[in-house]
């Protein structure tokens, strides 16, 4: 099965969206796949992704600012293994520098600026994509099926699109959040005007597609609903490969761990662990984040003896790290606005925990699609407000057999419900099927 996919990042280890799809679609037998992504960087390769094409964004914004410029536009194929392309005019911008133009996108992440992504659209509109080469790589490397890892943003679904248009494959979208419903909180116009145009956008590449990857349930009865397209629920799936290491329990100051993104308020969250910790005593978090710290967040989480941020590391060591935590922690912001954000979505991060065979501390709103899940399984200690968390702090300091017991409960589910093999199995299945039955629609099957 060839298999073309498209999203907005490269496919490194070190990023959610590498990470997680060579956990699904990298381990599925059988399966050849090309990657088109959107930004700069190199990919680090996956065993089945034996194509890449890059359309790099740094280039789209430089011929957007020269419009009058004569060029056949961005895009080339690269490769994984030695950063070479055959395009010798992008070599220079694929390769993973720091440059200002990366300074000043974290920048406005950290600040929230709403005009800069804005401006990012704009300069997707208006600059030049090499539609004849990246045709011309498609062509080649022949497809049988579409992914379109949905992101909320015009350019990539504006691809997305034109390829549908231009090639006879079926389509799959694969959305991980809520990007459709109206169910969200801001009071700024500017917001409303693009949930509504970008719905619209969705709408319209739910008429190309054949069905819907979706991250929870709660999500697929939703857009089942609204949209009228199948959608099968698709969690990351366990790696089965990781090395495992019994929990082995600890007599002294408890190892509370934290990876990933702590935007959307979820830095709120940790500031109450942090807190509790420092009230009660008995443990230490360590918190490792790309997310850019701004004045407020370092003061309420770097807190001498009690927690620490750190810096992101490679994936290689988040393992690491995890096998020798008594406690992995996911959270969540309570606030309205932030809740209503993630509301259906299951971070991947779950997943990766549930590998570790550790306790995980759930702290978060109980009405969200992902606190759902380790409550209704019973896969975590959770915390509903500063209240519940302090009693779960006291717990664990007074009663370290609470983190035997929880890691017992983990290992044991991973075990019983996430044959990674049978999963992986439904995939490939379920996107076979929508080859066949796109074939027998077209005549081409009796």
């Amino acid at each position: 099965m060839r298999v073309l996919i498209l999203s907005v990042d490269p496919w490194c280890q070190n990023n959610s969206f590498g990470n997680t799809y060579s956990n699904i679609f990298g381990k599925i037998d059988n399966v050849e796949i090309g990657h088109i992504y959107l930004l700069d960087g190199l990919p680090d390769g996956d065993k089945n992704v034996s194509r890449y094409y890059q359309i790099s964004e740094s280039r789209i914004i430089k011929s957007a600012l020269r419009p009058f410029v004569k060029d056949k536009g961005v895009g080339c194929e690269v490769h994984a293994s030695d950063g070479s392309t055959n395009d010798n005019t992008t070599s220079n911008v694929s390769k993973n520098k720091k440059g200002v133009y990366d300074k000043l996108l974290s920048f406005g992440k950290k600040h929230h600026w709403r005009s800069m992504f804005i401006a990012r659209e704009i300069a997707w509109k208006l600059g030049r994509v090499n539609y004849e080469s990246l045709f011309a790589f498609i062509e080649d490397f022949k497809p049988d099926i579409f992914l379109l890892a949905y992101y909320y943003v015009y350019n990539s679904n504006r691809i997305a699109y034109r390829i549908k248009q231009r090639f006879d494959i079926p389509m799959v979208m694969i959305m991980m959040m809520d990007h459709y419903s109206l169910n969200r909180v801001s009071w700024n116009p500017v917001f409303w005007f693009d949930r509504f145009a970008k719905r619209a956008r969705i709408r319209t590449l739910v008429k190309e597609s054949e069905m819907m990857y979706v991250i929870s349930k709660r999500l697929k009865d939703e857009l089942e609903r609204d949209l009228r397209i199948p959608c099968q629920v698709l969690y990351k799936i366990p790696d089965e490969n990781r090395a495992f290491y019994p929990y082995l329990s600890t007599a002294g100051t408890v190892k509370y761990l934290f990876t990933g993104n702590i935007y959307a308020n979820r830095w709120k969250s940790l500031a109450m662990l942090s807190f509790e910790l420092k009230r009660q005593g008995g443990g230490k978090l360590d918190i490792y984040t790309s997310t850019p710290i701004s004045k407020e967040m370092d003061a309420a989480l770097n807190i001498p003896g009690v927690s620490e941020v750190h810096k992101p590391v490679p994936q290689g060591e988040v393992i690491r790290l995890q096998n020798y935590a008594d406690v992995l922690v996911h959270v969540e912001a309570f606030d309205k606005k932030n809740k209503s954000l993630v509301r259906c979505a299951i971070s991947t991060k779950i997943m990766d925990y549930l590998s570790v065979g550790r306790c995980i501390l759930a702290i978060g709103p109980s009405d969200i699609s992902s606190m759902e899940y380790l409550i209704d399984n019973d896969l975590a200690l959770y915390a509903y407000d500063e209240c519940k968390l302090g009693e779960i702090v006291r717990k664990i300091n007074s009663d370290h057999t609470v983190l035997d017991s929880y890691a017992a409960k983990v290992n044991e589910y991973a075990k019983k419900q996430l044959d990674a093999k049978q999963l992986r199995k439904a995939v490939y299945d379920s996107l076979q099927q929508v080859i066949d039955h796109y074939k027998h629609n077209l005549g081409e099957v009796s």
